[in-house]
């Protein structure tokens, strides 16, 4: 019954606050285009994005709560390449909470969903099932020489419980062709909130760790596949212990 109730309140507050606040501001957005150059009217778009991220992100607190941390600070922002474990649809939701923007990679069902596809598209965002490898990579080794980051989800699928998929090697080889650090992002807590095939959301905590990059001067003679294996089993490790620590929540 308390499921029931939570995710009725859920429904009604994100309801309310894509009626009052997300499609008007997407309308405004929309409306100014024709006046806005386009690589500025993107990275607005990308902003806006962030900000409704967040505020879906916020809804639910306290049944949902969400602990980012940052295990590196000190890196600097810039091009780079992330990629994150996918063990949820909600996952990429969680990119709002970066402290900079990402250029994320998705696949064509996002394009289904009303007003996200728009903003999706309008927000310069890469649709992998609509590109071909070369273009893919052309595009976006562009988005990278602008100094922008980019976000892969490298298991290509989202799993659905705590084990990790064998990684694609696309997001490695673009890395190491623009010669680009590499940033690791863990997602944990994501896999029932809400399950697979499910819109049922369940009360939980979150968990995204953002690891050390590793440097072109770190995997410069490695192949592809020898670094996306290790930056696998660095993220499996870390994903074991923030697993761990869910259970005690």
């Amino acid at each position: 019954m308390m499921h029931l109730l939570f995710n009725a309140w859920l429904l009604l507050i994100t309801s309310l606050a894509f009626l009052f606040l997300i499609l008007p501001g997407s309308c405004l957005l929309a409306a100014c285009s024709p006046l806005i150059p386009k690589a500025r009217y993107a990275d607005l778009t990308r902003r806006a994005v962030k900000v409704f991220g967040r505020l879906i992100l916020a809804l639910p607190y306290p049944f949902i709560r969400i602990k980012y941390r940052d295990r590196f600070p000190a890196y600097a922002k810039g091009a780079c390449v992330f990629v994150c474990n996918h063990r949820s649809s909600s996952d990429a939701f969680l990119m709002a909470r970066l402290s900079f923007d990402g250029i994320q990679v998705f696949k064509r069902w996002v394009l289904r969903i009303p007003l996200l596809g728009f903003m999706a598209q309008r927000a310069g965002y890469l649709c992998v099932t609509d590109l071909s490898p070369e273009d893919l990579m052309e595009q976006a080794l562009s988005v990278l020489r602008k100094g922008q980051a980019i976000v892969f989800f490298p298991e290509g699928t989202r799993s659905g419980d705590r084990q990790m998929n064998v990684f694609y090697s696309a997001a490695f080889r673009l890395a190491m062709q623009a010669q680009t650090p590499i940033v690791p992002l863990c997602i944990a807590g994501t896999e029932r909130i809400p399950r697979r095939g499910s819109l049922w959301m369940e009360p939980g905590v979150i968990l995204l760790h953002k690891l050390k990059e590793w440097t072109p001067e770190q995997y410069n003679g490695w192949s592809a596949f020898a670094l996306k294996n290790r930056i696998r089993d660095a993220m499996s490790a870390e994903l074991a212990v923030m697993d761990k620590e869910l259970e005690s929540c």
